[in-house]
């Protein structure tokens, strides 16, 4: 690790507003979560796993989720500035592993 940090700004409109009361309640669920973020490239799903993800504001509400900067995910985030978090319950153990285990 070269130990600098990177900081990329992205402004994306939010596209499905959600309730102020509702998105708290998601938030409490959330934490220690499996996460999987994705995005679109050209026609095909891309993603990863993460756990690295938290609520950044309330109003309005926004999510913060940690990718890896060398990965191809983020760039393809960057690309179609757009991306899905979805938290995963125990049920989705394999789903979880097949994003773990993709090369983005």
């Amino acid at each position: 690790m070269s130990g600098a940090a990177s900081s990329v700004e992205v402004a994306v409109p939010q596209t499905f507003p959600v309730s102020a009361e509702h998105f708290r309640k998601g938030m409490r669920k959330l934490t220690g979560a499996v996460n999987i973020v994705t995005t679109m490239h050209n026609g095909a799903p891309h993603g990863l796993t993460a756990t690295a993800v938290c609520s950044l504001s309330g109003e309005p509400p926004r999510l913060l989720a940690c990718v890896n900067v060398v990965g191809r995910t983020f760039g393809y985030i960057l690309h179609s500035r757009r991306m899905g978090v979805s938290v995963l319950a125990h049920r989705h153990v394999e789903l979880a592993k097949h994003f773990a285990n993709m090369t983005d």
